[in-house]
């Protein structure tokens, strides 16, 4: 069982997690990152991860604390809060918001104020969660000392 101690508040700092496993851990979720499963504006499933968000959270803090330049540290603490675009209940199909999703505006015998189909509203609920559990991810890694991108 691995030890953890707290920082602050709920942010744990993973003491026990060797720089290996780590590295295991941060090459698999790299590569779902480089395969595109998750791109900006899509939210895909939790269960589309190849480990637990907190496993691989854990490995991009230990890899973030011996991160030898500027670059990699960026890229670490970009994959962490990409983090946040990996939600419990999205299903088998990443959500995305598409132009067919809203209807126009100024469509003829519309109110003035835009109407947003069903399927919107799902995906407007989803980057309520995203944009939270971001602002969590963020506040996280400025407890550990690192400033956010």
């Amino acid at each position: 069982m691995r030890g953890d101690k707290p920082v602050s508040g709920d942010t744990l700092v993973p003491d026990l997690l060797s720089p290996e496993a780590g590295q295991q851990i941060l090459r698999a979720y790299s590569a779902i990152l480089e395969d595109g499963s998750s791109q900006p504006g899509r939210i895909a499933d939790i269960g589309q991860l190849p480990y637990s968000k907190r496993e691989i959270k854990d490995a991009i803090i230990v890899c973030l604390t011996s991160a030898s330049d500027a670059e990699a540290t960026l890229r670490l603490q970009s994959a962490y809060l990409a983090l946040a675009e990996w939600q419990e209940g999205v299903g088998d199909e990443p959500v995305a918001l598409t132009l067919l999703d809203v209807p126009a505006a100024n469509e003829p015998g519309r109110p003035d104020q835009a109407l947003v189909s069903p399927a919107a509203r799902d995906v407007d609920q989803w980057n309520i969660r995203v944009v939270d559990e971001r602002r969590q991810l963020s506040r996280e890694l400025r407890a550990l000392g690192f400033d956010t991108p």
